[in-house]
């Protein structure tokens, strides 16, 4: 009875911190842009939506967690635009084609398209966009996850609504990448700077216009009027994303009605989908079979037990991936490597990682190992990242390991990673487009994360996918370098890919909830006549 009457006042609590992040400059119950009924007696004109992540930078070249591509990705488009599933369509370029040698690309653009300040849309702002990322390649973690490797050489415009951009090589994701470069405008770009993006003044091209983003809370839209799509015209005149890290918080928020949809990155605790019981004819709780993942990556420097290919070995047997995913994460499927089910690669015959204690302490024993304390980090915003964690900790213990855990704030897990100061971190990603290589070019041919362990032969098939436009042939080089990962058991270990699940109010449709586990608002709509929850449906939106 004592946990039980515990829950329900943490459920109160949780209602009550959402109501007062709602009176920091946000609507609430009753106020203008709030929950109360639009002006034709239908539902609110404004929508409210959850997500589990805050925003870092505002700046769309710079963005690499979740909450900042959904900010940014409201505002900005790309020339392209792609449904995360192989699939791409004409947005701001009405067509395009490449060359025989698969490195010149020409872009033909549409000659009506607006910035929300006036301003039309020409092939210079293209030019500016992709010179930017050639310019500051080392600075922008945008310009080296879609164009690694200086993969842009040049961009020019041959007159104001074509653009020519070539590439070093041939790049089997090309497409994918131009559909994830956000284009920003030339004369704002070029008055202001990246201050153009601190100082919150989002020119762009897409159907919200930000009037305010609040570090921690919010980002607050209101609908582009002039937006130069005409198959996009949102019954919602205003959008709130709210950054809400807290499970029961978004679960109260949404039960309580404050919100429209929670969208938790890798899907809704498990543990807190009974609480949507009896909210049924309100709110559908949408599945997912996505194809994201957790992993853990290994710092390998010198002075590193990881070091120590005996200690990475240890590790992984020591970890009984499918206890953990059937007792904390709710189910799912537990991954042979870093590329799962789903993405191309995936080898069905690769062998399974063994769960065996009696010959991780075999492993262990013939290491290097002293019993140094190994610090299992991950971050806030991870889902279930402390249980997770403590698990494997405990699992780890028992075989020999000296393990702690430690639970940081999202930027400091990414500065950690960026530094190369950690021991092992644990997080959950996805491969864009269903397409692992762009995502292991980075983390593992470019050592994004610092890890400091180099193979040139897993690094050698993992550029030779990328350079592979056939996608059968690209396919077997990615299942070698999945193979040569699990020998050497470096730099990262896979762990499972648990189902994803979201709650979202009947009737609000548009959002993308794609496989690869990233998730979009910006097509975020109303159909009083739907019976159950659909995304956007792009080849209708790109129909011009």
């Amino acid at each position: 009875m004592k946990k039980r009457m515990l829950s329900a006042l943490s459920l109160l609590m949780a209602v009550l911190m959402l109501t007062s992040c709602g009176s920091s400059g946000s609507p609430t119950e009753g106020e203008e842009g709030g929950s109360s009924a639009g002006a034709e007696g239908g539902p609110s004109k404004t929508v409210n939506i959850a997500i589990s992540e805050n925003c870092i930078t505002l700046d769309p070249h710079n963005a690499n967690n979740q909450g900042s591509l959904i900010v940014s990705d409201c505002v900005y488009e790309p020339l392209i635009q792609t449904d995360n599933e192989g699939g791409y369509y004409p947005w701001l370029a009405t067509d395009w084609e490449y060359d025989e040698t698969g490195t010149v690309w020409t872009f033909h653009l549409r000659d009506d398209v607006r910035f929300n300040n006036g301003e039309a849309l020409t092939s210079a702002d293209v030019v500016c966009t992709y010179q930017r990322l050639i310019d500051e390649y080392d600075s922008l973690c945008r310009a080296v996850e879609l164009f690694p490797d200086h993969l842009l050489q040049s961009v020019e415009a041959p007159d104001e609504h074509t653009v020519v951009i070539t590439l070093a090589r041939p790049y089997s994701v090309a497409l994918f990448s131009f559909a994830k470069t956000m284009i920003i405008p030339k004369s704002v770009y070029e008055a202001e700077g990246a201050d153009m993006f601190y100082q919150q003044n989002l020119v762009a091209t897409g159907p919200w216009k930000l009037e305010e983003w609040v570090d921690g809370q919010y980002a607050h839209y209101t609908k582009n009027e002039d937006y130069w799509n005409p198959n996009y015209d949102s019954y919602y005149e205003e959008l709130y994303v709210r950054h809400v890290l807290e499970s029961s918080t978004a679960v109260a928020g949404h039960l309580s009605g404050d919100l429209n949809a929670n969208l938790t990155t890798g899907g809704i605790n498990p543990d807190m989908l009974a609480l949507y019981n009896g909210s049924e004819d309100r709110i559908e709780i949408i599945p997912v079979e996505v194809f994201s993942y957790y992993y853990m990556g290994f710092q390998c420097g010198e002075d590193s037990p990881f070091a120590d290919i005996n200690v990475r070995k240890a590790f992984e047997c020591a970890i009984d991936r499918q206890s953990i995913l059937d007792s904390i994460m709710g189910g799912g499927v537990v991954c042979k490597s870093v590329i799962p089910k789903g993405v191309l690669g995936y080898d069905e015959n690769l062998p399974d990682y063994e769960y065996d204690p009696e010959l991780a302490k075999e492993y262990l024993a013939k290491s290097s190992y002293n019993g140094e304390e190994i610090v299992l980090s991950s971050n806030t915003s991870t889902a279930k990242a402390e249980e997770q964690l403590l698990a494997i900790s405990g699992m780890l213990n028992e075989v020999g390991f000296n393990t702690s855990v430690s639970i940081v704030e999202n930027a400091t897990l990414l500065d950690m990673r960026t530094t190369g100061d950690y021991d092992v971190f644990m997080v959950i990603t996805m491969h864009g487009g269903g397409d692992p290589g762009s995502i292991m070019n980075m983390r593992i041919v470019q050592d994004a994360h610092s890890s400091d362990f180099v193979d040139e032969e897993l690094n050698n098939y993992i550029l030779s996918g990328l350079q592979t436009i056939d996608a059968d042939e690209r396919a077997e080089y990615y299942k070698k370098a999945a193979e040569r990962l699990r020998e050497v058991s470096a730099p990262h270990t896979a762990l499972y890919s648990p189902y994803a699940n979201y709650a979202i109010d009947y009737g609000v449709v548009g959002l993308d909830l794609y496989k690869d586990g990233m998730l979009d608002v910006t097509f975020v709509d109303y159909d009083p006549d739907a019976t159950t929850f659909r995304g956007p449906d792009y080849a209708a939106l790109s129909s011009f």
